[in-house]
């Protein structure tokens, strides 16, 4: 069942990282004749309604077990971190749907891994890795390593977390592996030691060299000012610059890794 569960796993994230052009297309044509508002208000109406669905289910489960302070806090911090997403975040509201891809993944990765702040790490570092795949390798026209989509794929990692607190049995095993035992863990301090050695070559930077271009750079082109306006309307949005996007990142990780603290009690 392990085994099933890590292709199921593998086959999902391909499948949400390699099809992202096709899956992008295939929204566009579905929405292709409706303005920018109307398609960004049926967006928010589906999460909406998706949402009320959710809170009914776990309000049903949550009847069953007892729900510590600490779970409503964090269901609490998830919730403002979806309004804020809507409210400043999105560039347009289809975004909403890296809430489902990591509510999905961060769930099943959960399964596997015997802790929530693994799975947390886990789930975020390959967010990470996702949108590098599309900074680097599609031509996605974006000037600027996108934090923004990190943020939302940590979210749908938290809302997907809470979901299976929620449906989880009392008395679940811990981590009992040391560090170097788990993917996350090796994972982080391999992409970590690659970051500093690139940083030490010179091959990593914030904002571009034009006179020795790095290898690779935050910032193709550094965006102006503090919002961001593209072409077309209601399209403003504000661009998490690397620092305080890391630690917005980093604190939703462990905010979200704390449900490891919390006990399931019937």
């Amino acid at each position: 069942m392990r085994v099933l569960l890590w292709l199921g796993i593998t086959a999902f994230y391909l499948f949400s990282v390699l099809l992202h052009v096709e899956v992008g297309g295939f929204i566009n044509d579905l929405f292709g004749s409706f303005s920018r508002r109307t398609y960004n208000n049926i967006v928010t109406s589906i999460v909406l309604i998706a949402l009320f669905v959710l809170s009914i289910a776990l309000y049903r489960s949550s009847r069953s077990k007892t729900v510590p302070t600490a779970i409503w806090l964090i269901v609490g911090y998830a919730i403002i971190s979806i309004v804020l997403s809507f409210t400043v975040l999105f560039v347009i509201h289809i975004e909403a749907i890296h809430f489902l891809q990591y509510a999905i993944l961060s769930f099943l990765l959960r399964k596997v891994q015997p802790s929530y702040m693994a799975a947390a790490i886990l789930a975020t570092l390959l967010g990470a890795y996702d949108e590098l795949y599309q900074y680097l390798v599609l031509d996605t026209r974006a000037n600027y390593y996108d934090f923004n989509d990190i943020f939302l794929d940590t979210t749908g990692t938290g809302l997907g977390l809470l979901g299976h607190w929620f449906c989880q049995e009392p008395a679940e095993k811990g981590d009992k592996r040391k560090w170097w035992q788990r993917l996350d863990s090796v994972l982080l301090v391999i992409t970590l030691l690659l970051l500093f050695i690139m940083i030490l070559m010179g091959e990593f930077t914030v904002n571009p060299k034009y006179d020795d271009p790095a290898l690779f750079t935050l910032f193709k082109f550094s965006p102006e000012g503090f919002w961001h306006y593209p072409l077309g309307p209601y399209t403003r949005f504000h661009i998490l610059r690397p620092i305080p996007g890391i630690l917005l990142i980093v604190s939703s990780v462990f905010i979200y890794g704390f449900l490891d603290k919390v006990p399931i009690e019937r």
